[in-house]
């Protein structure tokens, strides 16, 4: 299936990867899509939590928060 967004510019094509990784989980692709919810579910919950954030800012937000020596 192609869907063409801008003539010779910009068109969509879907494909199916049936084989993942090395030919690894062939025809299990619903378990790498739960696996997947599953995290973003995690990470969701972990911010509606309140817990530290991890990333760019994470050590400069614990210092300001003092859980972090300066």
């Amino acid at each position: 299936m192609s869907v063409t967004v801008i003539p010779s510019l910009i068109h969509f094509r879907l494909l199916y990867n049936v084989g993942a990784a090395f030919s690894i989980g062939s025809g299990a692709t619903w378990v790498f899509a739960l696996a997947a919810n599953v995290v973003v579910a995690i990470l969701y919950a972990a911010r509606l939590a309140g817990l530290p954030r991890v990333g760019p800012r994470a050590g400069r937000t614990a210092r300001r928060r003092g859980v972090l020596p300066r």
